[in-house]
């Protein structure tokens, strides 16, 4: 039967021989066949276990974010409940109730849109640090922490509110859960130039070395 230029040519099998250079060759490319396929397979499972590992810290750290806002809704709540005749307390923490709601609504589109660095930035109220404040004495409750809040940014800036609200909020609330009674946290924020500064101390006992 003849064989046209480009026709498919079944080939059989070679059989290998250690004296035979075919048939080394023949092994030689079969093992070399099989470490590619187990390299490949290896690759495989690492960049899962990458995948997964990376997920397990965007787990992590979207619940440690939305415990925060959270944490300081409860303590609204807690404290409207216990004190359910008294309308001005009404009137300072539901807007802090429904800013924290907000914040969870936006760390949940952060996960689901990747957002643009230039879109990141919005020129804010100095008064968005203030809303902080409400929730850092609701964290306190009635402990013996003293907070001291100076907000000294006098004009609108260009930042991104909601993750320097949730980076202060983690700093402010670590820095009250760690204060022995009597202690106090300080907040300030000032501008310096075009720069905004942000400043959480606290005289707790520190992180040890």
């Amino acid at each position: 039967e003849s064989v046209g230029r480009g026709d498919p040519v079944d080939i059989a099998p070679l059989a290998a021989s250690d004296k035979d250079e075919i048939g080394q060759l023949v092994r030689s490319f079969g093992q070399m066949t099989v470490e590619l396929e187990e390299k490949k397979r290896l690759e495989e499972e690492i960049a899962l276990n990458k995948k997964l590992v990376a997920l397990g810290r965007i787990a992590a750290g979207v619940a440690h974010e939305v415990n925060n806002p959270v944490s300081g809704m409860l303590n609204c709540i807690d404290t409207l409940k216990k004190n359910p005749d008294e309308p001005q307390l009404l009137e300072r923490y539901l807007p802090l109730i429904d800013k924290g709601l907000g914040r969870i609504r936006d760390i949940a589109g952060d996960l689901l849109v990747e957002l643009k660095i230039d879109d990141a930035a919005e020129s804010c109220d100095p008064g968005c640090l203030d809303d902080l404040k409400g929730l850092v004495e609701a964290e306190i409750g009635n402990r013996d922490i003293h907070l001291v809040w100076d907000n000294r940014v006098g004009r609108q800036v260009r930042i991104n509110c909601q993750r320097i609200q949730q980076v202060l909020l983690n700093l402010l609330k670590n820095a009250v859960e760690v204060l022995p009674e009597g202690g106090s946290v300080t907040f300030r924020s000032f501008n310096d130039g075009k720069w905004v500064m942000l400043e959480v101390k606290d005289d707790g006992p520190g992180i040890p070395l």
